[in-house]
């Protein structure tokens, strides 16, 4: 019996075409997303370029870029207090995935920190700046653009009074 043929995926990474092939995935990704509210903190945006080209993933590198410069800056002294930002706890969906509750650090801070999620990954680059209830397509772990939502974001000060449960 002959087994039905899976659908090849092409990821431009496995071509070894780099940058050059994240390109024009990331100005459709721009164009699909330029009315998107993100908002990230002014202290946030030196670290997370800094971590952008660094990294080996470079589609979600050019993404993460992509999406700083499109990003309002939050200066410092203001806040926004609903958008995902360094050391915050999110609640989020990627893809058909259930439901996780993670917190996005700097990458060095992932082996010490519970439930930790690193900014410069697929899923925690994707989620800073994002509000609750704000969705954008973002690159998971395969690679593939899936839909990643934000369901509840909390900050330290929030929360010592109550707790986000995981849950599905």
């Amino acid at each position: 019996m002959t087994r039905p043929r899976q659908p090849r995926r092409i990821d431009p990474r496995d071509a070894g075409l780099g940058d050059a092939a994240a390109e024009p995935l990331v100005a459709l990704w721009a164009l699909a997303h330029r009315d998107a509210s993100i908002a990230v903190h002014d202290c946030d945006v030196h670290c997370l370029t800094a971590l952008a080209l660094a990294a080996e993933d470079d589609l979600v590198a050019a993404l993460l870029l992509r999406k700083l410069r499109l990003a309002r800056r939050i200066r410092a002294g203001e806040s926004d207090p609903n958008a995902a930002r360094m050391n915050s706890l999110v609640a989020f969906r990627h893809g058909s995935a259930r439901r996780h509750c993670l917190r996005l650090v700097h990458p060095r801070a992932v082996a010490t920190t519970e439930a930790a999620l690193s900014v410069d990954s697929a899923a925690g680059s994707g989620l800073i700046g994002l509000v609750p209830d704000q969705s954008l397509l973002w690159p998971d772990a395969s690679g593939s653009l899936s839909e990643l939502s934000v369901i509840e974001v909390r900050h330290e000060a929030k929360m010592r009074s109550t707790s986000m449960p995981e849950g599905r």
